[in-house]
């Protein structure tokens, strides 16, 4: 029979001692100690990296309408240049100037869209959006001034259908500033 642990008592100038030698379990403490340390360094890196893959598919996924609504309001733009191409005057520079801000908001926009979370792609495609209201104001300003242009329900509802678009591109700015701000 086993009994148990020694446990020596000499007097009081001697404390009560066990003997560590029968106890298996001493030896693997450190060992122990060591696997559950890494076992929390790889928990708090898996939970990390988890997150950061989570903060990019939800940045990714709110920018997603925007993406389709540059799209769908680089499509309006040639139609609006097209209907008013045959009563502004020809070769107006207003036209003309149209097509390449377009053009280059339009490959800026792919580039955000293959990755939204390149900060320099996003300042040049907001350069480039402005480039481009600017130029379309100006359009619109000199359409306005025509009115066989301005009674034409095709411009009524083109128009229509920019603002509606801007109006959905801003809602889905929100969406992406709220989701970088909460994360």
């Amino acid at each position: 029979l086993n009994p148990g642990p020694r446990i020596l008592i000499a007097g009081p100038d001697r404390l009560a001692q066990s003997s560590d030698t029968d106890n298996p379990l001493a030896a693997m403490v450190p060992f122990l100690l060591l696997i559950g340390g890494l076992a929390g360094v790889f928990a708090i890196v898996s939970v990390t990296y988890n997150r950061v893959v989570l903060f990019r598919h939800r940045y990714i996924q709110a920018w997603a309408p925007i993406d389709a609504e540059l799209k769908r309001h680089y499509d309006l733009i040639p139609n609006l240049v097209a209907m008013a191409r045959g009563h502004l005057e020809p070769g107006g520079e207003t036209l003309g100037a149209m097509i390449t801000p377009r053009n280059a908001a339009s490959s800026v926009s792919l580039r955000v869209a293959a990755d939204p979370a390149d900060a320099v792609a996003v300042r040049r495609l907001t350069l480039a959006e402005g480039a481009l209201r600017e130029i379309l104001a100006r359009l619109l300003t000199a359409v306005a001034a025509r009115p066989d242009l301005k009674a034409s329900p095709d411009l009524g509802h083109l128009k229509e259908e920019l603002t509606w678009n801007t109006t959905r591109m801003e809602v889905g700015r929100h969406s992406v500033t709220h989701c970088v701000a909460s994360h």
